[in-house]
């Protein structure tokens, strides 16, 4: 099983402070402790941009989902008014190519004609 991010960084965070408190007592670990220090702060960054990253994609989510939600009630209302005016569906129109008329007391409108 791996480590999680957060501990691993944790460790490596704990490391460069006890080495470089130790560093005058353990000579030749500068060019070794500048190297984790470099690849500590990178993994930080790239922690922080995965966090902002992940903030971000739950807004656009959010913003899909409430998208798809208007787009489904401006279906549904197109598929009420066929409906009630044409007394046809959305699949019939599709499938039968054709210009639907009103219903019976209702003004404008084409008359039915097959393409």
């Amino acid at each position: 099983m791996g480590l999680s991010v957060n501990r691993v960084l944790h460790d490596l965070e704990v490391l460069v402070m006890a080495m470089r408190f130790k560093e005058p007592d353990l000579p030749g670990i500068a060019p070794y402790l500048m190297a984790l220090e470099r690849a500590l702060a990178r993994a930080q960054a790239a922690r922080g941009m995965r966090d902002t990253l992940q903030v971000s994609l739950q807004d656009v989510n959010l913003r899909l989902r409430e998208h798809l939600g208007s787009g489904s009630d401006a279906a549904a209302c197109l598929r009420n008014y066929l409906k009630k005016a044409f007394g046809t569906t959305v699949t019939d129109l599709l499938r039968d190519e054709l210009v639907p008329t009103p219903k019976a007391g209702q003004k404008g409108g084409r008359k039915a004609k097959k393409v």
